[in-house]
């Protein structure tokens, strides 16, 4: 009897209509199988085959079972008969028998060692060495490529005698077979196929019978062909048609052939920089045909080549008086390597290489009032300009700036010595010019001297700067009393000195100047030597202090910003250091000289001469 679980499940089933609920817990219910039906080329529960119809003789009869002497498989079925002597799918062979043990088995495969051909198949065994049934040949083995197929028949290009059968190639029958690389139909020698159908040195062969060709590019040196490096590029040696390209030379030992530039020969090819006919070095090619330092060499094709200094590289070379790294004209060094008017030329590290610069046919030096621009290329790089002096006796303003000529931007910081006509030197200053640079104010006599520009700790470069010489005029003297601005001596012309005396503690010399135009100028007022007394001991101390019209100060040195103990007023620059002589407007000023405070005896009492510069 069925448990309770079972027949619940079982109504479950049935009021769903699931599929598959025809078998509950293993009882099978008829009412639920699905139908067997012969014909419809699926094969069903007591089904021995289906081929889709329910016809007799044709192996599968109409209840689907296999007829005698048939062979059925798959769906729909389909049916052979083996043993009637004709292969049909899937049958291998059929020799009209349905008996094991001569070649075709009862289910018509081709059994193990033997070999089936034909209709009724005629079977033999492949491989033992006697030709049997439909065998053209069976040397004793079942291997291709010998001559005898693994089936016993006669290959390509082969011809078989004897059993055991002997199978051979025929060279010049203009097939290829075992080991022979190409059969041109011939046996003659030189034709790219030899004698023994092996391709010949340089040759390439294709097809049957062979047809050969020298192939260029291939890396091998066939007849005609000079060389061949393995590829048909030109210009490198040997050419598309595997011909020596001219300005090379090439290694016909070594395939692929090797080929390289002759050096020397005049021909610039591949692997050379340049090549000027010679072997020469310094000339811009060198021995190797490689472009040497500093030179750029060209020239028309097929001409030797013409070599010369390569301007903006930093190397300066024959043919070139600068190289500053660049081609850029108007930075004292040329676009074409050539200095330019008013600047420096190295060397002119030393007086005596000063002294021939200034003397050449484009002199470089001082004979009065100028300007040359320069630069400290290299660290510890010292520049000698000579500097001849003719008035017997002037007042020079030695200055320098930066590159602009009237500033001294950060990056100039010099140093400036005046040298004797030995190279001695007898002045020199660090930082009395504008911000960083140097200047000298100086009362000279005639006679030669020399200038030095440095940077100021030979620690650094200094990629422009002007040095600037003025010889100043003279604009006379005090005219005493001047004690007050309304008796003040007048100045003129105002870039030019004049000379006073401070005889007594208390003096008072004043001094009357204009800034002319429209347009505001900057004032360098400076104090220096008018007799024996100097600067540098302690025979002047000066105080020097500027006014404008109206009595209101402007500026003061009271401590010695000149050289020694001397005054200065510097109010030129970017960042001058006395502000209050900056860019004063057109009209009247008055400069004051008087002793220090800090003066007392005979340092208060001095001779001088007041320099001015307006700019």
């Amino acid at each position: 009897m069925r448990s309770r679980s079972a027949l619940l499940l079982a109504l479950a089933c049935a009021s769903a209509h699931l599929v598959g609920c025809g078998v509950v817990f293993g009882i099978d219910d008829p009412k639920h199988r699905a139908a067997v039906v012969c014909g419809d080329g699926a094969i069903g529960a007591d089904e021995a085959c289906d081929d889709a119809n329910a016809k007799p003789g044709d192996g599968c009869d109409a209840t689907c079972g296999i007829e005698p002497g048939y062979t059925c498989a798959g769906e729909p079925s389909v049916c052979t008969r083996c043993g009637d002597g004709a292969i049909e799918d899937p049958e291998a062979c059929d020799d009209g028998n349905i008996t094991s043990g001569d070649g075709c088995d009862a289910t018509c495969a081709v059994e193990p060692g033997y070999v089936c051909v034909g209709e009724p198949s005629v079977c033999a065994v492949c491989g033992d060495g006697a030709l049997s049934g439909a065998e053209t040949c069976d040397d004793g083995n079942t291997k291709p490529g010998d001559g005898c197929s693994a089936t016993c028949t006669i290959e390509h290009g082969f011809t078989c005698v004897g059993a055991p059968s002997a199978c051979t190639t025929k060279c010049g029958d203009g097939v290829v077979a075992s080991t022979e690389q190409c059969d041109d139909g011939n046996t003659t020698a030189s034709d790219g196929c030899d004698a023994t159908c092996h391709t010949e040195h340089g040759f390439g062969c294709i097809e049957e019978p062979s047809i050969c060709a020298i192939h260029c590019g291939d890396g091998t040196l066939g007849p005609g062909e000079e060389c061949d490096d393995g590829n048909n590029t030109a210009n490198d040696g040997c050419s598309a048609k595997c011909a020596r390209e001219p300005g090379f030379t090439c290694d016909a030992v070594v395939e692929p052939t090797k080929c390289v530039g002759i050096c020397g020969d005049g021909l610039v090819v591949v692997g050379e920089g340049c090549d000027d006919a010679n072997f020469a070095p310094n000339d811009g090619c060198d021995a190797t045909c490689h472009v040497e330092p500093g030179y750029v060499c060209g020239g028309a094709a097929g001409k030797p080549s013409q070599c010369g200094p390569l301007c903006g590289d930093g190397l300066i070379i024959a043919g070139e008086q600068c190289d500053d790294g660049n081609t850029q004209s108007g930075d004292c060094c040329s676009a074409s390597c050539q200095v330019e008017p008013g600047c420096e030329i190295e060397p002119n590290d030393t007086t005596a290489e000063a002294s021939v610069l200034s003397s050449s046919i484009n002199p470089v030096g001082f004979t009065g009032d100028g300007k040359i621009r320069g630069a400290i290329g290299v660290i510890g790089d010292a520049d000698v300009f000579a500097f001849d002096l003719a008035p017997a006796q002037s007042v020079v303003r030695i200055e320098t700036f930066d590159a602009s000529g009237i500033d001294c931007l950060a990056g100039t910081d010099t140093k400036l010595s005046l040298l004797n006509s030995l190279g001695v030197p007898i002045h020199v200053d660090d930082d009395s010019g504008v911000g960083a640079c140097s200047a000298l104010e100086l009362h000279l006599a005639s006679g030669g001297y020399y200038l030095r520009v440095q940077q100021a700790t030979n620690a650094a470069v200094i990629p422009g700067y002007t040095l600037e010489v003025d010889v100043q005029p003279s604009a006379g003297a005090e005219s005493e009393i001047n004690d007050a601005a309304v008796a003040a001596s007048v100045f003129s012309p105002i870039d030019a000195y004049m000379t006073g005396s401070h005889q007594a503690a208390a003096d008072l010399d004043y001094f009357k100047l204009t800034i002319p135009g429209t347009m505001p100028a900057s004032l360098r007022a400076e104090i220096i030597e008018g007799a024996a007394e100097t600067c540098e001991s302690t025979g002047i101390q000066s105080r020097l202090t500027l006014f404008d019209a109206s009595a209101n100060q402007l500026a003061d040195d009271d401590v010695g910003q000149g050289r020694g103990l001397c005054s200065l007023l510097d109010g030129t620059g970017t960042l001058p250091s006395q502000p209050g002589a900056h860019d004063l407007a057109p009209g009247t000023y008055y400069l004051r000289v008087a002793a220090s405070t800090a003066a007392s005896g005979a340092s208060a009492q001095f001779d001088y001469r007041l320099a001015v510069t307006v700019r």
